[in-house]
């Protein structure tokens, strides 16, 4: 266990590392790295065009109805866009801060183990 500001203050390393790790999962479903998952953002990017479709209805594919979809995909992509990175950020955030207090914990273990091995000579 690591130890912060206060006395009472612990970080579970492991733990800190199994939320990173679901984060990381969360994020590959999102952005398709874990396969197929209807409404992912690789999915969901391969709809981005009904032109062509509205277009046997409507006899054109510019019209209002395809380019209301284009701006709404639009936003919905850049949404996307957005929590992909703000979970990397967190994935990488949880990461990092539990290997440093795991570092840390190893550090002072192997300190605690020095010190006593030193005074039992």
């Amino acid at each position: 266990m690591g130890t912060g500001m206060g006395k009472d203050f612990t970080v579970d390393a492991k733990a800190l590392s199994d939320v990173a790790d679901k984060v990381q999962a969360l994020l590959s479903e999102i952005n398709g790295g874990s396969g197929y998952i209807a409404g992912n953002a690789k999915e969901f990017a391969a709809a981005s065009s009904i032109g062509a479709p509205l277009a046997t209805f409507w006899g054109t594919a510019d019209n209002v109805f395809a380019g209301a979809y284009g701006d709404a995909h639009a936003a919905i992509s850049l949404t996307f866009a957005k929590i992909e990175e703000q979970l990397q950020s967190i994935a990488a955030a949880a990461s990092g801060t539990a290997r440093q207090y795991q570092q840390q914990d190893q550090a002072s273990q192997q300190h605690v183990k020095q010190t006593l091995a030193s005074r039992a000579i």
